[in-house]
């Protein structure tokens, strides 16, 4: 169960992921991005964390979204780090 105070972890899945399960099963394994997305659900819920889930292009529109300040992002630099 979540708790209303829970902290949220952001799930950041890279380009090509869509593609698990089916490109190469040989080396990746037949389990699928909402397989493993399941799974992080599961363990979220189990460990009482809440979970936001997007894809990296979906990052950009994410951020415009939140102050730097309200999301723990701090620059340093020319780097962001989340």
């Amino acid at each position: 169960m979540v708790k209303a105070d829970a902290q949220t972890v952001l799930v950041l899945s890279g380009p090509n992921l869509n593609l698990l399960g089916q490109r190469q099963p040989e080396i990746y394994g037949t389990d699928s991005l909402d397989d493993h997305m399941q799974r992080v659900v599961q363990t979220a819920q189990h460990l009482g964390l809440q979970i936001e889930i997007i894809s990296a292009k979906e990052l950009p529109s994410w951020l415009r979204q939140f102050t730097l300040r309200e999301v723990g992002v701090r620059r340093s630099s020319s780097t962001l780090v989340l």
